[in-house]
């Protein structure tokens, strides 16, 4: 009796499919060509199988979240394949296509900013997600410091970063969890002193007044417009927990990246985003102003100059 491993070639299929078989009285059964194969199938003795998935296939699930019309829909491949995927065309009510996000492990995209890219697949499941531009008013700013490109909104004149800030300093920020999918999709988290001096050249932190400002633009109420639905209009059509997706009315797409405590532990990403502002309150903790995911107003507070929160930069003209 004779162990070996059959790699079998499927018409049709560019994926090989790697079995393990017995051979039970091969010599006898079975005669072997000169080109290697047994009754048809080419003998490959003692490899190893490849890693099985959690169905034991060997192969893994790749969910594609897209509303564009004509998207690649997913499927099942096996680990180390190059997957190219699709985003469709841009549906109705959206301007372009924009970005690929996941928060899957392993997945590298070859150019995440192509509605056609492709990526090596992991030895896990994946879903990736098309997202598309639906605020016409969107531009784009790119940092020289590191080459990364923001979206930019304008609002009641003044221009603002329309994604939270993902510049790497020395010290003193973080990612959500220390994942770089979350920094990725969230932003990096500072302390308030790297805050105040992060944003590039020609922008800034902004202080409690600009940030009251952008909330009364925006339809808030109140005391620098923490009052009324303007919580909402700021907030992201998707990404909140709880069905707590917004408007983004303004273009401003603000995203739940959670904060990170002075204790160095990270909490509440889905639920809250937390923005530093660079005005400090009468007990010298500088305030902050936070969107939740069941709340339409937007909360504000002052806290610990050692929390990490996200920064969004407001140009300085």
């Amino acid at each position: 009796m004779k162990k070996s491993i059959l790699r079998i070639g499927i018409m049709g299929v560019a994926v090989a499919v790697v079995v393990a078989f017995l051979l039970v009285g091969c010599d006898d059964a079975a005669s072997m060509n000169n080109d290697g194969a047994v009754d048809g199938f080419l003998v490959r003795v003692n490899e190893k199988p490849v890693m099985s998935g959690g169905d034991g296939s060997g192969v893994y699930k790749l969910t594609v979240i897209s509303d564009g019309s004509g998207a690649t829909r997913g499927g099942n491949y096996p680990a180390g394949m190059t997957i190219d995927i699709y985003a469709g065309e841009t549906p109705a009510g959206y301007v372009k296509f924009e970005k690929w996000i996941t928060t899957s492990p392993g997945v590298k995209f070859v150019k995440a900013d192509s509605a056609s890219t492709s990526f090596d697949m992991p030895a896990n499941d994946v879903t990736v997600t098309a997202i598309f531009w639906k605020f016409s008013n969107w531009g784009t700013f790119t940092d020289v410091r590191d080459q990364k490109k923001y979206k930019t909104t304008t609002i009641n004149g003044k221009r603002w970063m329309a994604e939270n800030l993902n510049y790497l300093t020395s010290s003193d920020s973080w990612c959500y969890s220390g994942s770089a999918d979350s920094c990725a999709k969230y932003g990096r988290l500072y302390d308030w002193e790297t805050a105040k001096t992060v944003c590039p050249t020609g922008w800034h932190l902004p202080s409690r007044d600009e940030w009251g400002a952008l909330a009364i633009a925006a339809g808030g109420t109140g005391t620098y417009g923490a009052d009324g639905a303007v919580g909402k209009a700021l907030k992201s059509t998707s990404g909140w927990n709880g069905n707590g997706n917004g408007t983004d009315s303004f273009g401003f797409s603000a995203l739940p990246g959670g904060y990170r405590s002075f204790g160095g532990g990270f909490y509440d990403a889905g639920n809250r985003g937390h923005w530093w502002t660079a005005t400090e309150a009468g007990s010298g903790n500088p305030y902050y102003r936070y969107l939740y995911y069941n709340y339409d107003k937007v909360g504000e507070y002052n806290e610990n100059k050692s929390y990490g929160f996200s920064v969004r930069c407001r140009e300085d003209l």
